[in-house]
């Protein structure tokens, strides 16, 4: 089975000059986790997520109407090919820790998206052998990335550092401590 077979069709983009504004509208208007940023003809220029998006807002402390996609999103993204076999789109995400791959004609332009939910659908009818080894990408992508080089097209700043919360519930706090919780099932 080729990736033609499993891959999303119908593939929302953004370009690099668009808001991370722009690029959540996107994902929430069409639930979907990521986009491919295209250039003019549809060129894969690189990727943004969800998850990227939320974490320039977090470390910019800065509202997405005055970011650009350009400062958080991946370059040079991993691809595969229509006639790639889904065997090799796995290992390609494997390879890369990542849950989805742009799916690119010849001339380069996206024209779908593989995921892991795509490769998920394989299961039903599968070998034990198969399914294990699915199941070893999965594992592979989910793991924790710290100390991976960066493919982001800049460096956020630091976080800054989280605010002193008290221990206990300020005066007048509606919520109980969870001494008093804890007292009180006793």
């Amino acid at each position: 089975m080729n990736v033609v077979d499993r891959m999303t069709h119908v593939v929302f983009t953004c370009r690099r000059d668009d808001t991370l504004e722009h690029a959540a509208r996107l994902l929430w208007d069409h639930d979907c986790g990521c986009l491919p940023v295209v250039g003019e003809h549809g060129h894969l220029h690189g990727m943004i997520t969800d998850r990227d998006i939320c974490m320039a807002a977090y470390t910019s402390g800065r509202p997405l109407a005055d970011l650009l996609v350009l400062e958080s999103m991946a370059i040079d993204p991993a691809n595969v090919r229509p006639e790639d076999s889904l065997s090799d789109a796995e290992l390609a995400m494997r390879h890369h820790a990542v849950h989805r791959l742009p799916v690119l004609d010849e001339q380069g332009r996206v024209i779908g998206i593989l995921t892991s939910n795509d490769l998920l659908q394989r299961v039903d009818g599968a070998t034990d052998a198969e399914v294990a080894h699915l199941m070893t990408t999965l594992a592979s992508i989910g793991r924790p990335r710290r100390g991976l080089p960066s493919r982001r097209c800049s460096t956020p700043p630091p976080a800054p550092a989280p605010e002193a919360r008290p221990a206990q519930p300020a005066v007048g706090d509606p919520r109980p401590s969870p001494i008093a919780t804890a007292a009180a099932r006793a």
